[in-house]
């Protein structure tokens, strides 16, 4: 929607290389021609769509597609882009007679978003005499042609069962994890017509293992024709007050329908405020950022996705932390090593019992299976941690390295040293507290390193996806470690990291490791 008014001629619709917009696609940009916009500075006119969206309907449209994927920032017009398609479904060229149309959502507040839009959008068009509203419900019905629209959220499923032919799943990247019961049971409803349509509109989600941003990644590599994605986002690493990088994220900044002085405003205060940079790169950048406070914001991590070299761990010393979890969880070992050039390169070793891998999979909201496959998490057997064979792992990368010593919390240690020692091998063990005197030394030393890209990670997903769900807590004297609070907020390997740093950067003397082994 543009501040100018239609002219009488027919709009152009923008080509694409795809060919020529279908015959479904320009009857529901025909049908646009009807409606009229039902809010904001511009209530009252015609509507009239923006490129972006044309575009996205054409695609969306296409032949063959059954899937469609809209993320742009916050205030982009997702909301009316959908409305008009549901409108459309239920009383113009997309209409097929007693068809359904669902939209569902996290929240039922939420799921109330489409609803209201298409319900003024309806009287703002002069169409109420077509549909019946009925508010408690979410429902509008088109009497006419026995078309319905049903607004569901995941507390109220009880729709799924029925054929549906255009589903909307709205801000799908508030899922975390790789798994929703709600979109797979609404996947699952698709089918019974051979035009039926996903259509998801949403930001990004907070990381690379949630549902929409592995969606997203398999739409963009084109490995399935039938699904289409419309991605705005700003280039990893921009700074938060590019305004190349504002207009990349909210295509209707162009056309005055995205307020450029309010994402100056945001933008400034993103940038006095470090804690308020994750949510304007989340929601206004449209990055894959969680939108909380972070203890390392994700672009200053990034910086240090450089390559892992193997040198410095042949050559020494190797500093190690590692974080025993219960049986059930996982367990990490990190390793750094400097190289000539002052820079500390990580090694992460994970460990996870493999029976209840997919049970924790859910829920721990991350994808675990695919980490396993990739090389980047190892199953031991059964449906607890053998601490034997653990023992027997880590004496297997440790024989090799120059290792000085390894941190490590008390929690579970006597079992562990009780294996190594049954097989005969000592490790630089050094214990080091967990509380506030001693893992604040961690947080700063980890800190530091990233804070002046001194860090090379090599880009481990489940690293940085540890990362991501760290919370800090401070004490009364500026103390400060990771919060462990939240249960399925798995952050074992960035603990283990930051007790390799602090290793590394504030050293046990020798002979007093030495004593600790005795």
């Amino acid at each position: 929607m543009s501040q100018a008014k239609r002219k009488a001629a027919p709009r152009p619709v923008r080509r694409r290389k795809r060919g020529r917009p279908s015959r479904r696609a320009l009857e529901v940009l025909e049908f646009s021609n009807i409606l009229m916009v039902p809010e904001g500075v511009l209530v009252g006119q015609p509507l009239e769509l923006m490129p972006f969206q044309v575009d996205f309907i054409a695609d969306a449209f296409r032949d063959g597609v059954r899937r469609a994927i809209l993320s742009v920032a916050r205030r982009n017009t997702k909301t009316a882009t959908v409305a008009i398609i549901v409108l459309a479904a239920l009383f113009g060229p997309l209409m097929v007679p007693n068809s359904l149309v669902l939209s569902a959502a996290r929240s039922r507040q939420q799921a109330s978003v489409v609803f209201e839009y298409c319900k003024k959008m309806i009287r703002a068009s002069g169409l109420t005499s077509h549909f019946v509203v009925r508010d408690s419900a979410k429902e509008i019905v088109c009497p006419q042609f026995g078309t319905t629209y049903r607004a569901l959220s995941a507390e109220a499923t009880t729709a799924v069962g029925f054929g549906v032919r255009l589903c909307i799943h709205d801000e799908l990247g508030q899922v975390e994890g790789p798994n929703d019961a709600l979109f797979n049971a609404l996947t699952s409803a698709m089918g019974s017509y051979p035009d039926s349509l996903e259509i998801i509109i949403s930001t990004q989600a907070a990381n690379d293992g949630d549902l929409l941003s592995q969606l997203i990644d398999d739409a963009l590599s084109g490995a399935d024709p039938a699904i289409v994605c419309h991605l705005h986002t700003a280039p990893v690493g921009c700074e938060i007050d590019d305004p190349a990088a504002w207009e990349a994220a909210n295509p209707a900044m162009a056309y005055g329908v995205r307020d450029r002085a309010d994402l100056e405003r945001q933008a400034s205060e993103a940038k006095r405020m470090p804690s308020r940079e994750s949510s304007f790169r989340n929601f206004i950048l449209n990055q894959r950022v969680r939108a909380t406070e972070h203890f390392i914001p994700p672009n200053l991590w990034d910086d240090c996705g450089g390559a892992v070299s193997n040198d410095p761990f042949l050559r020494g010393p190797v500093y190690g932390g590692l974080d025993l979890s219960s049986r059930h969880d996982l367990t990490a070992l990190a390793l750094v090593a400097q190289d000539d050039a002052g820079n500390w390169h990580a090694r992460l070793h994970i460990w996870t019992p493999a029976d209840t891998l997919i049970d924790r999979q859910g829920k721990d909201r991350a994808p675990y299976e695919l980490w396993v496959k990739e090389g980047y998490i190892e199953t031991l057997p059964g449906s607890m941690l053998d601490y034997e064979l653990l023992a027997y792992r880590i004496a297997e990368i440790c024989t090799d390295l120059p290792v000085t010593q390894i941190q490590f919390d008390r929690w579970r240690i006597a079992e562990l040293k009780l294996q190594l020692a049954k097989i005969g091998v000592m490790l630089p063990l050094v214990e080091m507290g967990q509380g506030y005197k001693d893992f604040t030394g961690a947080v700063d030393a980890l800190e530091s390193v990233v804070l002046n890209r001194q860090l090379r990670h090599g880009g481990n997903p489940v690293l940085r996806w540890s990362i991501a769900n760290v919370a800090v807590q401070r004490d009364p004297a500026g103390g400060r470690k990771f919060d462990k609070r939240m249960k399925n907020r798995r952050i074992d390997p960035a603990q283990a990291l930051a007790m390799a740093m602090r290793g590394a950067t504030q050293p046990v003397p020798t002979a007093d490791v030495a004593a600790m082994i005795a």
